[in-house]
């Protein structure tokens, strides 16, 4: 919309358990921001939980359509960073 925008800060993959997420409402009308801070949490944390759940119940977690998506998009641009001997910068605005 046009009467503001959210920020949301995400923590890093390789130290994640040094930052907390951030999300920051920007009001256009009023001419305020809102930050929501949120405690320092590792993901990978909770995906083993998750796993370890699924182990437990000998169920299988079904991966959603945009889990595969992102997947394939992350490999696509693993391989063009290896082939381009560079960093890639990842362009997720859509997502």
């Amino acid at each position: 919309g046009v009467d503001g925008r959210l920020d949301l800060s995400i923590v890093m993959w390789d130290h994640p358990e040094n930052n907390a997420s951030l999300l920051t409402h920007y009001d256009n009308r009023t001419g305020t921001s809102t930050e929501y801070r949120f405690a320092a949490l590792n993901p990978f944390d909770v995906e083993v939980a998750h796993f370890d759940v699924c182990l437990e119940k000998r169920e299988q977690e079904c991966p959603s359509v945009v889990d595969g998506f992102n997947v394939d998009y992350l490999i696509e641009n693993m391989a063009r960073s290896s082939r381009e001997k560079t960093a890639v910068q990842l362009d997720w605005c859509g997502f």
